[in-house]
């Protein structure tokens, strides 16, 4: 069993724990996700964009990590989010769409 995998076939083939390992890695672009106005007072508005149409989800978690929302909508269209209750501060949204996954940063101030 190989246990100093350098290359990329060594680490196709290398398995110290008896689990295979791969080196693929899902590529995105940050630049997929748009998020305004930053910073948000009532309505966060973002979209995805894609090369096609598709269901995609998205959660928002607060400066804990905490989950404070989630949902789903349609890429390559404009979502609005209802923000009005949250309390100041940094917050994260998360989209998960076909196996990839984006996050930006955005900011509530009231």
């Amino acid at each position: 069993m190989k246990t100093n995998c350098n290359s990329s076939t060594e680490i196709e083939a290398c398995s110290p724990c008896g689990i295979p390992v791969s080196n693929s890695v899902t590529k995105f672009s940050p630049s997929q996700l748009n998020v305004f106005p930053n910073p948000a007072k009532d309505i966060l508005h973002f979209e995805y964009e894609s090369p096609e149409n598709e269901l995609m989800h998205f959660t928002i978690e607060n400066n804990l990590g905490q989950q404070i929302a989630k949902g789903q909508t349609s890429t390559n269209r404009l979502k609005a989010v209802e923000i009005s209750d949250y309390p100041d501060g940094i917050y994260q949204l998360n989209v998960h769409h076909g196996g990839q996954f984006t996050s930006k940063m955005f900011h509530v101030s009231k």
